[in-house]
């Protein structure tokens, strides 16, 4: 595991919980975008949902909130909003051999993401922008292995971020 990026939270309302997260911690929020997709549950059941979400302004750390979509593995945790805590991978198929040894089985899957929940509930989700192709919007590589010499690796990792949320709730 390298670097924290975000944490998500599945709320009961969206725009209650961006209210009051936005008033408790200062946080501005990017527009409210929804989105069709199917996600297969740790049971290999698959789900058609429609995902109401956005993530906080500014960055490289970012919170990502939803509306809880009840009987999916959307839905908000049992244990509270906190769904899970993302961050960055160099090599994200080694990663999730990492954390299955680990005991943290396949929780949640779908088109470019992969949640894993461990012993406690815990649930993470590893992060490779570097494999998606996407570049650095300073030399033009890929993000994960820019050399260039006006980028270091919280540069690389803050353009990652901004080009997966601009990316992410364009789709």
């Amino acid at each position: 595991m390298t670097d924290f990026w975000h944490i998500g939270l599945a709320v009961p309302d969206l725009d209650e919980g961006m209210r009051q997260v936005g008033a408790a911690f200062a946080v501005t929020w990017r527009p409210i975008h929804e989105r069709s997709t199917t996600v297969t549950d740790e049971t290999g059941t698959e789900h058609d949902i429609v995902c109401r979400f956005t993530f906080s302004a500014g960055g490289p750390f970012a919170i990502e909130m939803w509306q809880a979509i009840p009987g999916t593995p959307l839905a908000t945790p049992e244990t509270g909003i906190l769904h899970h805590i993302g961050y960055w991978v160099d090599d994200l198929p080694k990663e999730a051999e990492r954390l299955e040894a680990a005991g943290f089985g396949s929780f949640m899957s779908g088109p470019s993401l992969a949640i894993h929940r461990g012993p406690g509930g815990l649930m993470l989700e590893p992060c490779d922008l570097g494999a998606t192709g996407r570049s650095c919007g300073t030399c033009s590589r890929q993000a994960r292995r820019c050399t260039g010499s006006r980028t270091t690796p919280a540069r690389s990792r803050r353009e990652a971020y901004h080009r997966f949320v601009r990316d992410w709730v364009a789709a």
